[in-house]
């Protein structure tokens, strides 16, 4: 018996690809909303426009598994995406400096969503 886990990812049920629009948009919601609402510019978000958050979970987010000691990103690389953890821990190394974890709840790479910006460590 092995100790792997295998997630669950909405791109795993094409099914869902055929409902209608305000369910997929439910199911976004249902899915990333708890994962979102942890930042406190989401948070604050929340307070004010809902719909907003909604479009969000619905256009800007999809679901990425790693495994260990695979990178998600490297020094340099183009910063694209805000990362989440959801699973586990990550590690995040920045020059020469000890590894930084990121447990469940953490997040990263948050310039992504307000400025170009390159990777300045080492995610995994």
């Amino acid at each position: 018996q092995t100790n792997s886990v295998h997630r669950m990812h909405v791109a795993d049920v094409p099914q869902l690809e055929r409902l209608p629009g305000h369910l997929k948009e439910n199911i976004a919601a249902e899915v990333f909303q708890p994962v979102i609402e942890i930042h406190p510019v989401v948070r604050n978000m929340l307070d004010m426009d809902l719909t907003c958050v909604s479009a969000i979970c619905q256009e800007s987010m999809s679901q990425q598994s790693v495994m260990p000691m695979h990178d998600v990103f490297s020094v340099g690389r183009e910063c694209r995406a805000m990362y989440f953890v959801v699973g586990g821990e990550m590690a995040y190394v920045h020059g020469n400096n000890a590894p930084s974890r990121l447990a469940v709840g953490s997040w990263a790479s948050e310039l992504a969503l307000f400025l170009v910006w390159e990777h300045q460590g080492l995610m995994r």
